[in-house]
């Protein structure tokens, strides 16, 4: 349960970056940030984020959980999912001072799973009837300007980040099962199809 980081193309020997007796996973990471949600004794959840050449520090630390954070794209702004209402809601703060206030970006629903669009002028989520949901969101100096929320589509019963958005926000990779069947929907990979043609 300790947070390491390697190389992508595998060379190399993985480097400890957060080692300690806590359970912990990685939630986002920018060029300067990696994002976490820690266990504590409790089992209560908290945000904690790591600098490129830092120590471990609490971001977000209530009587509540608090998980899944996801930094803006210019790394000024947390989205992350609290349960201080009695079930989880999707939440954003300015960073790194958490103080400067909290805004509800999941309405009077359920949310989990938030994602920001490449641009940050977006925000997504899945509320609790398992739809995905965008929030145009402009975010200004001191607040964020939280528009209406928008139902984009069903996703079947997603209960996390379970899906990816491109950077324009225009497409979704979400799994889904098959309409008539609950087993799982078959994947085939080919490799090197170009010969095929």
């Amino acid at each position: 349960d300790d947070l390491f980081r390697t190389r992508a193309d595998g060379a190399g020997d993985e480097q400890v970056l957060v080692k300690s007796s806590v359970r912990k996973y990685p939630s986002d990471w920018s060029a300067h940030w990696i994002v976490f949600t820690a266990f504590d004794s409790t089992r209560k959840q908290d945000l904690w984020v790591l600098d490129r050449g830092g120590e471990p520090k609490p971001y977000l630390q209530t009587e509540f959980s608090e998980r899944d954070g996801q930094l803006s794209p210019d790394e000024r702004w947390m989205l992350y999912v609290s349960d201080e209402t009695g079930r989880g809601a999707v939440y954003i703060r300015p960073f790194p001072d958490v103080n400067r206030g909290k805004w509800r970006v999941s309405g009077a629903g359920a949310g989990v799973g938030p994602q920001w669009r490449a641009d940050g002028k977006e925000i997504f989520y899945v509320d609790d009837g398992g739809r995905l949901v965008a929030v145009p969101v402009t975010l200004g100096e001191q607040s964020p300007e939280l528009r209406r929320p928008q139902v984009l589509f069903r996703t079947g019963g997603l209960t996390r980040a379970q899906y990816e958005v491109s950077r324009d926000g225009a497409r979704f990779l979400v799994p889904v099962r098959s309409e008539g069947n609950q087993a799982d929907v078959p994947l085939s990979v080919v490799l090197n199809w170009p010969t095929l043609l």
